[in-house]
């Protein structure tokens, strides 16, 4: 019988690390004057990569954010995720966020995910060997 139950045991421990799990990790954000802090970010880990959730960060947030610093720890320490995939609304509302670096890890943004982004003024898109800016304009 102890047998059985160190079986059971051992077989739900490595369930749940193979599980994916969702919390909250931090991302670098650069305020407009320079300041740099690093503020909550939801997202779903896999490994050493994380998918960022839908409604990732705080609606208050303002500042340019750069994805290629996510990690487990604030202040860029522990663990360092790569971003595959940006859920839809993952930055909705974000009417403060002024700009975002997307690394190439990036395989998937989903709609909207930078919906309601209204001070959104410059996007930077990593693509291995070359690095795509965009201005973005609202309309009036």
């Amino acid at each position: 019988m102890k047998r059985i139950y160190s079986f059971f045991f051992v077989t739900m421990a490595m369930l749940m690390l193979s599980v994916s799990s969702a919390w909250a990790q931090y991302v670098k954000l650069i305020d407009e004057d320079g300041t740099v802090s690093w503020i909550e970010i939801e997202g779903t880990i896999n490994g050493t990569n994380i998918e960022i959730s839908s409604y990732a960060i705080a609606i208050n947030t303002k500042g340019s954010i750069d994805l290629n610093e996510v990690w487990s720890q604030s202040g860029g320490s522990g663990i360092h995720y790569q971003v595959t995939n940006i859920r839809e609304n993952a930055f909705k509302g974000c009417f403060g966020l002024t700009s975002v670096t997307i690394p190439n890890s990036v395989t998937r943004i989903y709609y909207q995910a930078f919906s309601d982004c209204h001070s959104l003024t410059s996007v930077t898109i990593e693509d291995g060997t070359e690095t795509l800016s965009f201005k973005v304009s609202s309309k009036n």
